[in-house]
């Protein structure tokens, strides 16, 4: 208590610009609060105790949420843009996609567009929300394979 009475005189000494103005960009000082000896204002509260369990010799459940298995992609491309097909499906890949197989698409589809197997769509949903640039999400037709495929215009490069 003495040092805390003589350590106050010292600061209160101080000149303006003393000890304060010493250490720029310091927190300012706060009010010391009550002393160590006075009464804590609330009781403290008791630290739950684990209950000892007996043990079988298998591991300890352990609760995780189900993870949704993604399927994998086919990624098409159905621009000019050479490597657009590449460099998606690794963007895809990037954010957890497994891609089954890149390529090109010959014929004309006007929008980049998910296609999906019966059964997928809320798999295409959750990638098209993903990758909004996806501006379409169809079911699959004739002569597409996988569970979901992916054909990308040159709009996708362009966004």
């Amino acid at each position: 208590m003495a040092a805390l009475i003589v350590g106050l005189v010292l600061v209160r000494g101080q000149p303006a610009g003393g000890i304060d103005s010493a250490v720029v960009g310091s927190p300012p000082m706060t009010t010391l609060g009550p002393p160590p000896t006075a009464p804590p204002t609330a009781p403290p509260t008791p630290t739950p105790t684990p209950t000892p369990t007996a043990r079988t010799g298998a591991a300890p459940a352990v609760r995780t949420e189900p993870t949704a298995v993604r399927p994998a992609l086919t990624v098409l491309n159905n621009s000019r843009i050479t490597g657009l097909a590449r460099h998606s499906a690794a963007e895809f890949a990037a954010a957890g996609w497994p891609i089954q197989r890149i390529g090109n698409f010959t014929g004309r589809i006007p929008q980049t567009t998910v296609y999906y197997a019966p059964g997928e769509e809320a798999a295409a949903a959750a990638l098209q929300a993903a990758f909004p640039r996806i501006t379409r999400r169809l079911p699959r037709f004739a002569g597409l394979t996988g569970a979901l495929t992916v054909i990308l215009t040159r709009y996708y490069a362009g966004a």
